[in-house]
């Protein structure tokens, strides 16, 4: 009895402490099946992020090479205002800043303020990548950056982006390229150049003033055409080339030329046969052995006979035939 009135009394005690316990859990239920809630839905939310992070870089970097075929700068900067948290963005950024570049420094010899202008622009693009994560990234506009400034003449600028460059990539292409412009912009050479170059300022449509005694084309797109003096009229395009000197008279007659000795003279094309005349007697050459001589040749006079005289020849012919028994 004493053993079962002690288990009833563990019964008890065991079920007031799961009770106590369920009771407490109780409070903290709202509070788990928040939690739970939270991780359910950010779990979805991190899925369908991904998935539409890993479908815009897909479509960014689409864009980015549909848009090499056209090449043009507008195109790149519209993508990286697109896509601006994509890889592709930054590159897009970087490729329409070399355009930029590459167009400003072709017009610098057509018209100075549109060609500074559109380099200004890729200096813009190009500083927005100066702090770039991705290091060959950094490397490229920092490249530009060097180029840009070296383009408008600001050499002190374009000299320190260059040895900035030269400690920021390790890529030898890249470095052998700022080493050889480095080299130029401190030799008196590439000195004497800037300082014509940040004179020269060309107008639309105007020409370019060039010394006498330049025999080299101008630099850059746009050059003159230097061509071929001409004996023709003002205006003409095509030369005059003078005809061969020759001592032959001004005459359409071929030239016979004499065959010598022993030398085989190939045969004239043909031609119009022409007949001796008692001007022009025919050659007197024996006929060869068994050969039958030539019938008597019919003179220029019966040659130049008139058709309608031919005719009335034959006519008279067949009359006589006729008559005849």
């Amino acid at each position: 009895m004493k053993s079962e009135r002690r288990h009833e009394l563990e019964k008890n005690v065991l079920a007031d402490r799961v009770g106590a316990g369920l009771e407490s859990v109780h409070s903290y239920w709202p509070m788990i099946l928040g939690g739970l809630a939270i991780l359910v839905v950010g779990s979805l939310a991190w899925g369908l992020y991904s998935s539409s992070a890993r479908k815009q870089a897909a479509e960014a970097w689409t864009d980015y090479y549909f848009s090499m075929a056209g090449g043009e700068a507008e195109a790149f900067l519209d993508l990286s205002e697109r896509y601006p948290n994509s890889s592709a963005a930054g590159w897009a950024r970087q490729t329409a800043g070399n355009g930029f570049l590459e167009r400003g420094v072709d017009a610098l010899y057509v018209n100075k303020s549109e060609g500074e202008s559109l380099i200004k622009q890729a200096i813009s693009e190009f500083e927005q990548l100066e702090d770039s994560s991705n290091q060959e990234l950094r490397a490229k506009a920092l490249y530009g950056l060097a180029q840009a400034h070296e383009s408008l003449g600001d050499l002190d600028t374009a000299i320190a982006y260059y040895e900035k460059l030269m400690k920021a990539t390790p890529r030898e292409a890249l470095l052998r390229s700022a080493s050889e412009r480095l080299a130029f912009l401190n030799s008196d050479s590439g000195k004497e150049f800037y300082a014509w170059f940040g004179t020269l300022d060309p107008k639309p449509d105007a020409p370019i003033d060039l010394p006498s005694n330049l025999n080299l084309p101008p630099l850059g797109p746009g050059g003159m055409s230097f061509g071929l003096p001409t004996d023709g009229p003002a205006g003409s395009e095509t030369p005059v080339t003078p005809p061969p000197a020759t001592d032959l008279p001004e005459s359409s007659a071929p030239v016979q030329v004499p065959a010598e000795e022993g030398v085989s003279v190939p045969p004239a094309p043909a031609g119009p046969s022409v007949v001796p005349t008692a001007e022009t007697p025919a050659a007197n050459v024996p006929p060869a052995i068994n050969e039958v001589p030539p019938a008597s040749e019919p003179t220029s006079a019966a040659l130049e006979l008139e058709p309608s005289a031919a005719a009335d020849t034959a006519t008279a012919g067949d009359a006589e035939t006729t008559d005849k028994p």
